[in-house]
Formats: structure tokens, C-alpha cells, sequence
């Protein structure tokens, strides 16, 4: 541990800009693990009483929450709020409803160790799942109540804790069919006649199969595959016609919500980036494997929402976004022509034809 720290104090003299994840990755140890080994003065494990320690973060005031997967960062500044805690059999989950806020789906069943964090910059508590691997971070800002941050740190903070134990297997992928068992017919049927847009991941459990697999299988009247040079369009247009948007970024512990309308985009790099005041997302487009539009039935059966869904080379989802439409309003007219002028213009068919 003492040398891993040594390392950790060389590589920051080096690079004073290094970022956890990246020094983590060098060190070849996990974000979880890089915190553990500087547990002391100012960084301190956390008591496993997790949804109790999010309530109280409405106290506080404003905070930068950060939700994060290995190619896309979605940064939202608010009030942590209106937290509700719901047990399924052993399962807790934690909901937050704030659309324009920090809106949260939250599986707290996968967070496996907390900290807490006090720099010169900043303080902050960080989530990490059973590999070590960060679920959620919560910093302060300019309008944080900092006395009460140190209250809640003293209030949750654990004095001695057992090592920090994580699961080196791989995570179990449930298993899917092949295309050839799936009853295809049945399944076309089944989406189309879908009630409520929430039902769609019971259908995929129902006929065994991933996501990305029913897009491939669902045709074109429900899944078009897009150019992934789409998201730059996409972002543009929205921007430029003022239509609320709503971006979806999630990890195995943790989905985090924004909503409303973007301003500033711009290029760094590979990275293509939403910079706006409560609103940041920075989007890794190397790891844009697949892009697809997507329309399923909701409200019943009575409407049609559609969504851009991007994937990484593994078929995982990484960035999902759609029109603004909070619960019970009508579908967001203008959000859906302007998807289906974009995937006209930036189906893989079209973008390789003009490559072509």
C-alpha cells in the first residue's frame, strides 16, 4: 500500500493534472482502491448507509453530481433533492425526480464502498461498484454550504474500517439466444403492441435477447441504424432550433438525467462536449461502436417515442437521448421530425453511399 502511495505522490509531482481514473489506470489498481490507500486526513471511507447519507445531501445546497461510464461524463449542478428509497425483494433502488435538475435512477443494491474527499479545490463523496469501478461523484461548489458538508462527512465518516474487499470475477451477462431461437414474429408483434415505453426492457428478458440484438431484429419500421457522426449533428440541430432535449448516461450503479435545452458544444480532441452553466457532457466519440434510432409505443399503445441510442464495441449502451416530455405532456412534436431528417441524412445506408 505504502509504495502503491509512493507511485500515486510521483505520478501527481509529474503530471499535477493527472485525473483519478487515469492515475488509477496506471497504478493499475481501480478508482475504489486509489482512494482506500489515501484514507487519513482528508480522505475517509464512508459507512455503508447509503441512502440515509443521500438524503441529507438537500441540506447542503448546490452540488455538481457526475455520473460517469468508460467513454461518456455527464456533470449536472443543482440541489440533490427528492430523493425516494424503494426496496424490490433485496434490491434498493433511489429515484430522484428533478426534470431541469439533478434527476437520478439510482441502484444502490451495486454500491459497494463510499468515500469521502477534502482538496484544495473541493469537497466531494465518491461511489464505487463491487469492482472498484465509480458509480457516482457528488462535489461541492461556489454555493455549497461547506460547514455543512463537513457535518454530513463527520456524521458518515467510519473510524476503522475492514480492508477493502472487491470481486475480481467478471460480471455475469445474462444469456441471450441467438437469432435463429428467437421467435422473431412473435417478438415484432410484442413491441408493437408494447403500452408504456418502460415495459420494453421485460420484453427483451421475455424473448432472451440484448438490446442490441432486438434493434438488429426489430426493422425498419421500429430500429434504423445511424452514422455515429449523428450525435454531432443531432446536438447541433437541437441547439440551433432551441428543442428540449433530455441525455441519458448511465453505468451499473447509477443513471443520470438531464433536461432542457443546450448552448455550448465544442471539440477537444477526440471529445465532443456540451459546456453549459448546470449542464456538462464530454462524449469520447473513439468509443462510439453504433448509433440507432429507435421508436417504441407508450401511453398505452397511443404514442410513438423516439430516441437515439449509442453504443460502444461491446454492445453496451453508453449515451441515450431523447426529446423533453415530462410525465403526462404530450410527445415532443418537434424533437421527433427533426430526428427522422437527421436519420434520413445519417443512415449508415446514406453515410456510406456518400463515402461511396
Amino acid at each position: 500500500m505504502n509504495s502503491l502511495l509512493s507511485q500515486y505522490h510521483v505520478l501527481q509531482t509529474e503530471n499535477p493534472q493527472v485525473r483519478a481514473r487515469d492515475a488509477a489506470k496506471k497504478l493499475g489498481i481501480s478508482e475504489a482502491q486509489l482512494l482506500d490507500i489515501q484514507t487519513g486526513d482528508t480522505v475517509f471511507r464512508l459507512q455503508h448507509r447509503f441512502a440515509d447519507l443521500l438524503k441529507k445531501l438537500k441540506n447542503i445546497g448546490p452540488v455538481m453530481a457526475l455520473t460517469r461510464n468508460h467513454a461518456v461524463v455527464h456533470e449536472l449542478t443543482g440541489l440533490y433533492e427528492k430523493l425516494y428509497v424503494n426496496t424490490h425483494g433485496d434490491k434498493e433502488i433511489a429515484i430522484a425526480i428533478n426534470p431541469g435538475g439533478i434527476d437520478l435512477r439510482l441502484f444502490l443494491y451495486q454500491w459497494h464502498s463510499g468515500y469521502a474527499q477534502i482538496t484544495d479545490k473541493h469537497m466531494s463523496l465518491q461511489f464505487f461498484d463491487r469492482f472498484g469501478n465509480a458509480v457516482q461523484k457528488i462535489f461541492s461548489t461556489k454555493d455549497t454550504n461547506l460547514d455543512a458538508f463537513h457535518q454530513l462527512i463527520n456524521d458518515f465518516k467510519v473510524t476503522s474500517a475492514e480492508p477493502l474487499q472487491l470481486d475480481t470475477k467478471p460480471e455475469i451477462i445474462a444469456k441471450t439466444l441467438v437469432d435463429e431461437e428467437v421467435d422473431i414474429d412473435a417478438f415484432k408483434t410484442d413491441w408493437q403492441q408494447l403500452q408504456d415505453v418502460h415495459d420494453f426492457p421485460k420484453m427483451l428478458e421475455k424473448y432472451q435477447i440484448s438490446r442490441l440484438q432486438a434493434l438488429n431484429l426489430a426493422g425498419n419500421q421500429w430500429a434504423k441504424a445511424l452514422s455515429t457522426n449523428a450525435l454531432e449533428v443531432l446536438l447541433n440541430q437541437v441547439r440551433d432550433k432551441q428543442i428540449e432535449i433530455m441525455v441519458f448516461v448511465g453505468n451499473l450503479g447509477a443513471v443520470q438525467i438531464f433536461s432542457g435545452l443546450i448552448k455550448n458544444l465544442k471539440w477537444f480532441n477526440d471529445w465532443f462536449n456540451v459546456l453549459d452553466s448546470d449542464f456538462n457532457l464530454h462524449v469520447d466519440t473513439t468509443k462510439l461502436s453504433q448509433a440507432w434510432l429507435v421508436h417504441k409505443p407508450t401511453d398505452k399503445g397511443q404514442n410513438i417515442i423516439s430516441s437515439v441510442e449509442f453504443f460502444d464495441a461491446q454492445g453496451d449502451t453508453i449515451l441515450t437521448l431523447f426529446g423533453r416530455r415530462d410525465e403526462g405532456n404530450s410527445v415532443n412534436q418537434d424533437w421527433q421530425h427533426l430526428v427522422l431528417n437527421v436519420a434520413a441524412q445519417n443512415s449508415l445506408n446514406s453515410a456510406q453511399s456518400q463515402v461511396a
